[in-house]
């Protein structure tokens, strides 16, 4: 039931879920956004109303699996240096990164393993496809819609990875030759 402030019944509708008091002013609720009684909301009865859902549950990790996740991510997004570099960049970003970093966490190496192996996987396709499309007349034309493409694919690749891997998950690449075992 609405009520006005000084406890009266009130016909004018004031908002969503609630009436406004027509002398005064004053707004009194008795229900809540969906029109459920603010009482079964303070009692949570279950018979009216849902009990509210439950707390995501939050999993805590420790420093070095923290640290593995952030140097894992790393592997794949160093991979990313060759956007702003040579094309060999793409190949010794994650190849330092792992090199240095691989004996410190199993997750680590194989995320270095995966990125690395992306990379030269990426660079293989790049140089096959130019000299494959260079032969043909119509591929000198395809060349830099060639590259483009596979410009986009290794940075969507290597963000997709790096956020697989800071959520601790491992990410294997599609059609990713495995030269590193």
């Amino acid at each position: 039931m609405y009520r006005t402030a000084s406890g009266r019944p009130n016909g004018k509708l004031f908002g969503m879920g609630g009436r406004v008091a027509e002398e005064s002013g004053i707004q009194v609720f008795d229900t809540d956004l969906f029109g459920r009684s603010i009482s079964n909301i303070e009692n949570m009865d279950p018979q009216n109303d849902a009990a509210p859902p439950p707390l995501p549950n939050h999993v805590f990790i420790d420093a070095a699996e923290k640290h593995a996740r952030t140097w894992g991510m790393f592997c794949h997004l160093s991979g990313l240096a060759g956007c702003f570099l040579p094309w060999i960049a793409h190949l010794a970003g994650p190849l330092l990164v792992w090199l240095v970093k691989r004996n410190d966490h199993p997750a680590i190496d194989a995320n270095g393993k995966e990125a690395l192996n992306f990379q030269i996987s990426m660079a293989l396709y790049s140089a096959l496809g130019c000299l494959l499309l260079a032969v043909t007349v119509v591929g000198i034309l395809a060349i830099p819609f060639f590259l483009g493409v596979l410009y986009v694919l290794n940075i969507i690749g290597a963000v997709v990875g790096a956020i697989r891997a800071s959520d601790g998950r491992f990410f294997r690449f599609p059609c990713t030759l495995r030269f590193v075992r």
